[in-house]
């Protein structure tokens, strides 16, 4: 399988830092910089902004996560490589820093994972429309003559899985484009944060009209409207209940505590999955968190009756033990799409 490759946009970093740029030449010789998707998503609102983070946080995470991309590409490539990882980083004060981190265990997980899953066709793929925007595809992998996998390595503490969805589904757009005899069949974001959370998710194709409207946002210059709070519409709450006028602010207020445990639930996703995978290992029952304590349930058998089954194998026997029972008005929320 041969990859689509055009030299006129270049990809080149920028000494001493993480930070890199993507320079078109143009057959007359001039040049433009091409926006990165990461950098594109940031401007449209399609990822989280990391702006009250401590910045020396931020430079030393994303100095591991190139040494740790550079460890898994190595090993695709069929290159030499070592279980530890060493990687420099700038602090806000300008001092440099040097970390050393032993890799073995995420090393033995991530070379399991790409035996059973993936065929190296090429590391670092530079996809772009040769306009406006441009990026690197950390790898892609074979999977017959006409079908590739596209991959994204991620070593956050957590993973921004709709942030990841909006990145591949870009890649994917791109790459077709460039290559338009080779179809990607599957868009994979590998977590590997450390040994034990090491995993592959595949996230859905956005599709094209949703990728082309962001491009054409971005070109035109318009700007990202920030995310809205859904709020409950009022059907006249206050003439169906008028002695308790604070009720369509409590129900919002409601309806954003609910949003907010919503997304404190995916933040937590993988580190919750951690601690309990930690817990089997060192056969911890009970741990204390704020507000209370976690009890580990071991894996057990549950039995449960099949009623609809039953109903079809003996309608009898099934009448003879279901009692009817008449349910007292509630209200029931469906929540707006």
């Amino acid at each position: 399988m041969v990859l689509y490759k055009d030299k006129s946009v270049e990809f080149a970093e920028l000494p001493g830092t993480d930070l890199h740029r993507y320079i078109l030449t143009r057959e007359d010789g001039t040049t433009e910089e091409l926006i990165g998707v990461t950098t594109l998503m940031k401007k449209r609102r399609l990822s989280k902004s990391y702006a009250a983070a401590d910045p020396d946080v931020l430079a030393k995470a994303a100095a591991r996560g190139t040494a740790i991309h550079e460890l898994f590409q190595s090993y695709e490539m069929g290159e030499w490589i070592v279980n530890t990882i060493q990687y420099t980083w700038m602090d806000a004060a300008g001092k440099e820093h040097m970390e050393l981190e032993d890799c073995t265990g995420m090393l033995n997980n991530y070379t399991k994972l790409s035996k059973e899953r993936f065929t190296a066709v090429a590391v670092e793929y530079l996809v772009s429309d040769y306009e406006s925007v441009a990026s690197m595809v950390d790898f892609v992998s074979r999977v017959d003559d006409h079908t590739v996998d596209l991959i994204d390595y991620k070593s956050g503490r957590t993973m921004d899985k709709k942030a990841l969805q909006w990145q591949l589904s870009f890649y994917k757009y791109l790459f077709e484009r460039m290559n338009p005899t080779i179809k990607v069949r599957d868009l994979i974001g590998v977590h590997c944060n450390n040994a034990r959370g090491l995993k592959a998710v595949s996230v859905a194709y956005l599709g094209d009209e949703a990728i082309e409207t962001e491009l054409e946002a971005y070109k035109e210059g318009r700007e990202a409207q920030p995310a809205k709070e859904a709020v409950p519409v009022s059907f006249g709450l206050n003439q169906l209940v008028p002695h308790r006028p604070d009720l369509e602010m409590l129900l919002a207020l409601k309806m954003s505590l609910q949003k907010k445990i919503e997304d404190v639930d995916e933040e937590i996703g993988d580190a919750m999955e951690e601690l309990k995978e930690s817990m089997i290992e060192q056969h911890i029952t009970d741990v204390a968190v704020p507000g209370g304590h976690y009890v580990l349930v071991g894996e057990h058998e549950v039995r449960r009756l099949d009623s609809k089954k039953l109903k079809s194998v003996d309608p009898k026997i099934y009448d003879k033990f279901t009692t009817t029972s008449m349910v007292a008005p509630a209200l029931k929320f469906y929540k707006d799409k």
